[in-house]
């Protein structure tokens, strides 16, 4: 099977590559032009939004965009992968912020293509990419140049989206600049909690499982009481089988995360981004020697270095519901390590490289 699955993988590749050179060949490139573009959702990130909202003010770059997922089906995916192709080859400048099967899968890309990955997520937390131990046939790679949010972020994103450390450029966080300007508007913080675990590859199941356990667990121990549970599943999980009345959205992803009073969550960045707002964060690990042997971490003491509150073990949920004392040390430490200069102003700084881009001569 693994044999057949590498004919298929390599099949694509070839096809894919004939078809982006077909496109650039005979399609004319405008070199105005900047696409956005997502495999990851038909929601973009924020990221995403940002740089489009901004762009869209210069009336010299013409701005599109084009997200997908996925999950739609292997036939939509195929399609949606082909007009990638057509939207690379006929711009100067493509933002992705995630794995970009069509882009990745690429034998060859001309120069004058330009590719920027801004990453979906913060920090230097659980592995991810092609760092050590992952071994997809679809790497990253293709990249003309990566964003990153510190200089200390710079090695690990090199090796994991398959690019030089030359290629990485520390903009600032995206992500953070907006929970940072986030954190200085007065807003009701309702008495909600965000559960929000990250995606484990391979197993939606598993996932949904550790849902299901949450909603059992918040509904047995939170009848009296006023608080509410929001859940945001990861964008490669689909939501069949779980109460809808507990699903967010990724178009209200931030309205209901800037509304919670709680962040339960495992080894997701979002750790980062709510750290801003200087709320209580905990961790409800019950794969966590599993996922540490799969997935890995780049620190091994990550969990000892920022002492969040951890649950390992279902039956002890319960506590995430009733905690009134909280320590706020790794809330605090995480936030100094990670919210520095460069993350305040990464809108003003990536819109000063894209646009520095667009201006150059191939």
């Amino acid at each position: 099977m693994e044999f057949i699955e590498k004919i298929k993988i390599t099949g694509l590749k070839i096809t894919f590559t004939l078809i982006y050179l077909f496109f650039s060949t005979f399609y004319k490139q405008n070199k105005k032009q900047v696409y956005l573009m997502s495999a990851r959702s038909v929601e973009p990130s924020i990221g995403l939004k940002l740089i489009e909202k901004e762009l869209q003010t210069n009336e010299n770059v013409t701005v599109h965009n084009f997200y997908f997922s996925r999950i739609e089906g292997q036939k939509k995916y195929f399609k949606n992968s082909v007009i990638s192709l057509y939207n690379l080859a006929t711009s100067k400048v493509v933002i992705v912020d995630d794995h970009f099967f069509a882009i990745n899968a690429l034998y060859y890309k001309k120069k004058r293509n330009k590719v920027i990955q801004i990453w979906h997520a913060a920090g230097t937390m659980k592995q991810f990419g092609n760092y050590e131990g992952n071994n997809t046939l679809i790497p990253h790679k293709n990249y003309d140049y990566v964003f990153v949010n510190k200089e200390s972020d710079r090695e690990i994103y090199a090796r994991s989206l398959g690019v030089a450390v030359s290629q990485t450029i520390v903009t600032g966080s995206l992500q953070l600049f907006y929970m940072y300007e986030k954190s200085k508007e007065t807003r009701e913080v309702k008495e909600q909690i965000f559960y929000a675990p990250t995606y484990r590859s391979g197993k939606n199941d598993y996932s949904k499982k550790l849902v299901r356990q949450m909603i059992q667990s918040f509904e047995e121990n939170s009848t009296n009481s006023d608080k509410q549970l929001k859940i945001s599943l990861h964008p490669y999980v689909d939501s069949t089988g779980i109460d809808p009345s507990y699903l967010v959205g990724t178009d209200d992803f931030y309205d209901e995360l800037l509304a919670s009073k709680i962040l339960i969550t495992d080894y997701s960045s979002l750790i980062i981004d709510f750290s801003i707002l200087r709320r209580p964060i905990y961790l409800y690990m019950p794969d966590y020697e599993t996922y540490k042997a799969q997935v890995g971490f780049f620190s091994a003491n990550l969990f000892q270095e920022y002492p969040f509150p951890k649950i390992t073990e279902y039956k002890n949920c319960y506590r995430l519901f009733g905690e009134n004392n909280y320590d706020f040390f790794a809330v605090d430490k995480i936030t100094e390590a990670q919210l520095t200069m460069e993350s305040k102003n990464a809108l003003k700084n990536a819109i000063l490289l894209i646009e520095d881009l667009l201006g150059r001569k191939d």
